[in-house]
């Protein structure tokens, strides 16, 4: 901001074309150039009407002029296969004939990735998998009749940024491939990133700002880069969503109180299934069979709960499969026991749900007594 600032007080001289100056660090790289209204009218018709930050380079091949630019220039700055293609015509009404002064900066790193926004961004640990670009811009004139700059401030149009967007071209550091949606073989390449996105620096967000994605849209990105639109001049970078590793912990107690569980609960669920569909096969002659009594259970209500059994126990077995390690290691049958977990779970929900609409039934559309009772017991 402060280089923008002094950028503005720069009066270009009336045979002055433009002003700029490029200054390197180990880090950092800055470029600043006033262009005089004049002068970006000829840009506009000779060269198209946007420019290229970083200036004064091809985007192909390498160039010397920016070396009459450069103050302390280093080698790591000679060739930069980032840019930002920027408007020409981002200002309108009185702002539109008047000089443009603008600041770039691109930064190697940060010490610290910084802020995201939760809404979007919705992983705990992010990191900056490109180099961090700005790019500022505003339009002052010089007043000959008082020497001074007039007072009102020049912003870019909205509108006139919305309609031509600058496009940016990001490389990232790390090369890592980001997680496809099916991670499934073993042949899979591991990778430490979930996925990777375009992001814009949201001053409005908190109290110094966040990283966002609402306000620039990723066009194309993968391990080698990425290219990005906006309407917005700013701060960008690609951020990187890290995989949250999964990690172990110790159950303890209970863990064996768990497994007590579900054998004690799979134990009484067998007792009761034998004891149903055994019942389908009672001499109806009490001399016969000591189990007689049992002959009444093979009846809608009971036959409804046997089922619903029968499921609840093959889900708590599938359950107790996915505590063996060997199911958890291996990726094909660790999905096998998931979707027999789910299935069974849900069958059992659906077979509840028609046991008590039968209970419904009988209390609701019955004038029986036995059978009112029978509904009531079984609620």
């Amino acid at each position: 901001m402060y280089g923008l600032t002094a950028l503005l007080r720069k009066v270009l001289e009336p045979e002055e074309r433009s002003a700029g100056a490029e200054v390197h660090s180990q880090n950092s790289f800055f470029q600043y150039e006033k262009i005089a209204n004049k002068e970006l009218s000829r840009r506009q018709a000779y060269t198209g009407d946007t420019f290229t930050f970083p200036m004064w380079r091809k985007k192909s091949g390498k160039s010397t002029e920016w070396k009459k630019y450069a103050t302390n220039s280093l080698e790591k700055w000679e060739e930069i296969d980032e840019y930002v293609e920027v408007p020409l015509m981002m200002f309108s009404g009185s702002c539109a004939d008047r000089d443009i002064a603008f600041v770039g900066s691109i930064y190697d790193d940060f010490p610290d990735s910084g802020r995201k926004n939760p809404v979007n961004i919705r992983s705990e640990a992010i990191q900056l998998d490109s180099r961090i670009l700005s790019i500022k811009a505003s339009a002052n004139s010089w007043d000959k009749k008082i020497e001074e700059f007039e007072d009102d401030e020049c912003i870019p149009d909205p509108k006139l940024l919305y309609r031509k967007r600058l496009k940016l071209k990001l490389n990232t550091k790390s090369k890592e491939k980001s997680r496809r949606q099916l991670l499934f073989h073993e042949n899979e390449p591991e990778t430490s990133i979930l996925r990777r996105h375009c992001a814009i620096w949201n001053l409005d967000i908190g109290l110094h700002g966040a990283w966002d994605i609402e306000d620039i849209e990723t066009i194309e990105i993968d391990e080698n880069g990425a290219t990005c639109l906006t309407d917005k001049l700013g701060t960008y970078a690609i951020i990187a969503e890290k995989i949250e590793k999964p990690f172990d912990y110790d159950e303890g107690q209970f863990f064996k109180l768990k497994l007590a569980g579900y054998g004690v609960s799979n134990f009484i669920l067998i007792i009761f299934i034998l004891i149903v569909f055994l019942s389908a096969y009672v001499n109806q002659e009490p001399a016969q069979n000591l189990f007689v009594y049992f002959r009444y259970l093979w009846e809608q209500f009971h036959i409804l709960s046997m089922n619903f059994s029968i499921s609840l126990l093959l889900g708590n077995i599938s359950m107790m499969l996915g505590e063996i390690h060997a199911v958890q290691d291996d990726h094909h049958i660790c999905a096998v026991v998931g979707c027999l977990i789910s299935y069974f779970y849900t069958a059992s929900s659906f077979l509840l749900a028609g046991e008590t609409h039968a209970c419904f039934k009988v209390i609701s559309q019955t004038h029986n007594k036995c059978s009112t009772c029978l509904g009531i017991s079984r609620l």
